[in-house]
């Protein structure tokens, strides 16, 4: 215990004449010595030691070690080393590549680019993962076609929504929005049926006119498989241009689950900022009438409650006639009209008045 904390005390004061002290500890046999000595001997001289420091990790699957590499990667000042780390990648143990692979991403390592475009076909799910994680920070829009190749040939869930993440970021770098969606477009038209799904929520994440006119047709002229993805990426749209095209499918799809996606999708939308109360008041009700089941016009209804507005109390009101869903609408006309604290007024006035009394014997 004492040593571990000679050694802090070394690094914090950055007493450069004690580096080869320090590096000797990294081969300590008691961990906590080791661990100190990282920190401190990359706080000493963070390029000098690199080779040492991952030397350590290099057949280590010790979760202290690995954390005390990447932590003090993390904090260390000069950037130099970036090479030495991905030139590590393929010879350390897979939690290690993890560790050095979130480093190099954090830090924005762009000369690492190749190594951490390698490890994306490790053989561990983990570790593609990691490496996909990274390239959000250390690829450029220019690499977004190699890294849709990697989203294309994805075979763990987990690998497919770390890229369309990925892709998502680096075509928000693209200046011009109108172009963001075209890499992703030009892999779809070539990938085959299996692989178009992650290609469409790569696209709900991006937006924009183009991208929202392939995911529509696919919604409406695809196979079933197509199809269904595409109904899913356009409930997961990024904002509420999707909306009307969603409403479409929630009313003419037969299948029930499906509709059900959609008809929530299309919910979530509405509740989205910058869309006027007016209008959100305007897409609950058509939620509400478009819906097949009592579960999502209970939603649509919600969604109104948060519409503190005369306009959404007033398309509550009628809801309390309906034997189905009249306690759902009482709760939501108390949410609109009464005060939620001393600073609210509330809705006031006959009208109002009277749509509370309809609704208070409905509270339980």
């Amino acid at each position: 215990e004492v040593r571990a904390e000679i050694l802090y005390m070394l690094g914090k004061r950055g007493d450069k004449a004690a580096l080869d002290a320090v590096t000797a500890c990294l081969a300590d046999p008691d961990k906590a010595v080791r661990v100190a000595a990282v920190n401190a001997a990359i706080l000493l001289a963070p390029v000098k030691v690199v080779p040492e420091v991952l030397a350590l990790i290099q057949k280590s699957e010790d979760a202290d070690e690995i954390k005390a590499v990447k932590s003090a990667l993390m904090r260390a000042q000069e950037e130099k080393w970036s090479k030495q780390v991905a030139d590590a990648l393929p010879s350390v143990t897979p939690a290690a590549k993890e560790a050095l692979l979130e480093v190099l991403g954090s830090r924005r390592a762009t000369n690492a680019l190749e190594a951490v475009f390698a490890q994306t076909k490790d053989g561990e799910v983990s570790v593609r993962v990691a490496a996909l994680k990274a390239l959000a920070n250390v690829a450029a829009p220019v690499d977004l076609a190699r890294v849709i190749d990697r989203a294309v040939d994805a075979k763990e869930d987990k690998e497919r929504s770390t890229s369309v993440n990925t892709i998502i970021g680096l075509a928000a770098q693209i200046e011009d929005p109108a172009q963001r969606a075209d890499s992703v477009l030009t892999a779809l038209r070539k990938a085959p049926a299996e692989s178009k799904g992650v290609l469409f929520n790569a696209l709900a994440g991006i937006g924009g006119a183009k991208a929202l006119e392939a995911v529509v047709a696919a919604a409406k002229d695809g196979k079933d498989a197509v199809r269904e993805a595409a109904v899913r990426a356009l409930a997961d749209w990024c904002n509420p241009e999707a909306a009307p095209p969603l409403l479409q499918a929630a009313g003419d799809i037969s299948d029930e689950t499906l509709q059900v996606v959609a008809m929530r999708g299309y919910i979530r939308l509405a509740g989205m900022d910058g869309i006027s109360p007016e209008e959100k008041v305007k897409m609950y009700q058509r939620a509400i009438s478009t819906a097949k089941r009592n579960e999502e016009k209970g939603q649509a209804i919600s969604g109104l409650a948060k519409v503190r507005t005369m306009e959404s109390l007033n398309a509550v009101a009628p809801l309390l006639d309906d034997e189905a869903l009249k306690k759902d609408a009482a709760l939501a006309v108390f949410k609109i009209a009464c005060p939620q604290d001393e600073n609210d007024a509330g809705l006031s006035g006959a009208d109002v008045a009277a749509i509370i009394t309809k609704a208070a014997p409905l509270i339980e």
